[in-house]
């Protein structure tokens, strides 16, 4: 190859990539060894011919060579290929060149053994890997490992030169004059690329195309709309490199044995005792090869949404349904030891989104996709399966554009560990689901105060009981109430109104917010956006046991309840936000000290935010309160009051707002002032008399705490 035209071309690819939105991500690089490689690919678009080759050199710093379809080599694209070192399937020399550069461990290459892009991903067929399906159906080629055998067989017969050190190499054919013979064994390392998201439709690319091509094939048509619309919009490519396969272990057998003993025969895989045992090896190699490809294929939203739209039977299905069970076997995967290192990277964070504002659309982008493509309809909230579109026999070339969600189920049937898991969760029924998941949930916020404990209380700051979150069962109306305590408070603090809804026959969950109830240390170590992440966690609960769902918020977590509402895909019922303040200022030097000293102070803070900075707070309810405010804990709060401003006018639900005349650590005019920025015509004013703050705990609750009750129970549907 031409040293210099290919890293022309390398710039020019460089200079693509950086055009393109493709984000390609390598896992396990660790695994390639050194000397000369063959990586053995899986093929789902073209974009693994265009560029893998300069993924792969920026990786090794070794030029990479590949095979392509014969087709591919027409036109601009026949140049580009063979600068970049990219050999046609039917060149007469493609052997010869494969071997000669592995014995030299010039170049690297990368050999697709599927033999074309599997673009329906069927890739299993009982314990069988297949490509294509009927009379069209094969296993993979066998290819790669039958060159790479060749090749460390002759790189065996080189390395002893028949005993005469000055004898010509028995394979000098096979290098150039200025070449030497690599000193390492060859090696098939197996390699797999996962694309996420997967979307197929009209870009700029096919509009081009189709200005210039009259009549376009379906297969360019699908080709461009789907690998267009991944390189113009946006995909992660996933790479993951496996177990490397060395073919010097490979060469046991006592008729290869036999061979590499007896003198040097150019033809020795033309006898047929030897092709025999050469073609099974190579058979056997790779199966393994196929198995550990297909074992790295990275999981990510869309494979769960389409497994378990696949595999339902449902008549009832909802978006709803089966975000839960994707939901469901998110949380799942992340404790399967087989599959967790299989995951997204999307896949390791909390998936309660997916049950609550969808923020991250994985998956509302995803039923546009399948909504768009016509493998589903969707009728008063319920999905329908158009059955034509869901056979086998679908057309190879429509398959991505008819029904991708097919195409995404299929990718993930090589994980055995996972299927199982998922065949559970797909059968599971709706009504024990939710009791699962509400159980995990309230599970999930036990550990989290543990491990808070564990890693920060050395002495208690708050009685271990008031730190627990507190779920009360109510009555068959099942109306829920989720109670959210204040900022440097604990759930004890929402006991009182707990009890009076329990009376009137109302669910409640009062919640513990992240650091709260353990250590003031803790608590400067969290985020609002935590918080507000325990709050869905709440709601979810809740949801899954209760038809309705009100949120009760006392000071800052009336903002909080105020700014989750407006956000939430599946309304709930009403909110009650109890003393809310609309800024900062509008604390008392009870909570913080006075603007030129606390300005001061954040100061200080800012230049070392590492540092835990705290300022004393005069409790009302000490025995429930951390008595120091951490100085990134207010600033956490300032900028959920900042979040709650713009989300205010956005509340279109019933909102009762409550506030304390003569309130001692909050303005009662923030009350007012949040009361006036929400939109919605649903809304009611409360003020309560006296100075405290908390008036929802302690003496003088039940008045307050009576009027939340009649509240919801005004607003509860029948």
């Amino acid at each position: 190859m031409n040293r210099i035209a290919y890293l022309t071309t390398e710039l020019a690819i460089s200079a693509v990539s950086r055009l393109i939105k493709a984000k390609a991500q390598f896992h396990n690089t660790q695994e390639i060894p050194s000397g000369p490689i063959i990586f053995a690919a899986n093929h789902f678009t073209r974009l693994e011919t265009l560029l893998l080759p300069y993924y792969l050199y920026q990786l090794t710093k070794k030029q990479i060579w590949s095979l392509a379809a014969a087709d591919l080599f027409v036109g601009g694209l026949k140049s580009y290929f063979e600068m970049m070192g990219v050999v046609s399937t039917r060149d007469p020399q493609r052997d010869q060149l494969i071997i000669n550069t592995l014995l030299s461990d010039q170049a690297h290459w990368i050999i697709f053994p599927e033999g074309r892009m599997v673009k329906d991903k069927k890739l299993v067929d009982g314990k069988q890997f297949v490509v294509g399906s009927g009379a069209d159906a094969r296993a993979p080629h066998t290819g790669a490992a039958v060159l790479a055998l060749r090749a460390e067989i002759l790189r065996r017969f080189a390395g002893r030169r028949e005993g005469n050190l000055e004898a010509p190499l028995p394979v000098a054919q096979h290098l150039q004059s200025d070449e030497t013979l690599s000193s390492e064994s060859v090696k098939i390392v197996p390699l797999n690329l996962t694309y996420y998201p997967i979307r197929t439709r009209d870009n700029a690319l096919s509009a081009l195309v189709s200005r210039y091509v009259k009549e376009p094939s379906e297969r360019m048509r699908e080709e461009l709309m789907t690998e267009g619309t991944m390189l113009l919009s946006g995909v992660d490519i996933d790479i993951d490199i496996g177990k490397p396969i060395d073919m010097a272990n490979q060469l046991d057998h006592p008729i290869l044995q036999s061979v590499l003993a007896a003198p040097f025969a150019p033809a020795f895989d033309e006898d047929p005792p030897v092709r025999k045992v050469l073609q099974a090896k190579a058979k056997d190699i790779m199966h393994t090869c196929m198995a550990r490809i297909y074992a790295m294929t990275t999981l990510n939203h869309d494979h769960l949404f389409a497994t378990f739209l696949k595999n339902s039977r449902s008549h009832h299905l909802t978006r709803y349904d089966l975000a839960l069970r994707v939901f469901w076997a998110a949380e799942q995967v992340r404790g399967n030891d087989g599959v967790v290192k299989n995951l997204h990277h999307n896949l390791h964070k909390s998936q309660i989104h997916l049950l609550t504002d969808d923020r991250y659309g994985k998956g509302s982008r995803f039923f546009q996709t399948v909504l768009d493509s016509g493998c589903i309809t969707e009728t008063d909230g319920v999905i329908h399966k158009e059955p034509s579109l869901w056979q086998p026999d679908l057309s190879y070339h429509e398959m991505r554009s008819r029904n991708p969600a097919l195409v995404m189920a299929n990718e993930i049937e090589p994980l055995h560990s996972l299927r199982g898991c998922l065949r559970r969760i797909a059968r599971t029924p709706s009504w024990l689901l939710r009791l699962l998941i509400a159980r995990y949930l309230y599970l999930c916020e036990l550990k989290l105060l543990h491990q808070e404990r564990a890693a920060y209380e050395t002495k208690p700051a708050i009685s271990p009981r008031a730190a627990r979150p507190r779920l009360r069962f109510g009555g068959p109306r099942r109306v829920g109430v989720l109670l959210i305590h204040s900022y440097l408070a604990t759930p004890e603090e929402m006991v009182d109104c707990a009890r009076i809804l329990s009376k009137a026959g109302i669910w409640s969950y009062c919640i513990r917010l992240p650091g709260h109830g353990v250590s003031p240390h803790a608590l400067a170590a969290t985020t609002w956006r935590q918080w507000r992440e325990a709050v869905e966690r709440g709601i979810v609960l809740l949801t899954m046991v209760c038809r309705q769902l009100f949120l009760v918020g006392f000071s800052a977590s009336g903002v909080l309840a105020l700014e989750v509402a407006a956000a939430l895909s599946r309304p709930v019922a009403g909110v009650v936000a109890i003393c809310p303040p609309a800024e900062l200022a509008h604390y008392s030097p009870r909570f913080m000290p006075p603007q030129p000293r606390w300005h001061q102070i954040l100061v200080r803070w800012r230049k070392n935010s590492r540092n835990y900075e705290f300022v004393e707070f005069e409790p009302e309810n000490p025995t429930i309160n951390f008595y120091q405010n951490p100085v990134a804990g207010v600033t956490q709060v300032e900028q959920l009051l900042a979040a709650g401003k713009s989300s205010q006018p956005k509340v279109d639900i019933p909102v009762l707002v409550m506030g304390t005349e003569n309130d001692q650590v909050i303005d009662p005019n923030g009350a007012r002032q949040v009361f006036a920025r929400i939109g919605s015509p649903d809304k009611e004013f409360f003020m309560a008399g006296g100075t405290r703050h908390s008036i929802i705990y302690g003496p003088d609750s039940a008045r307050p705490c009576q009027v939340i009750a009649s509240f919801i129970t005004d607003r509860a549907r029948a």
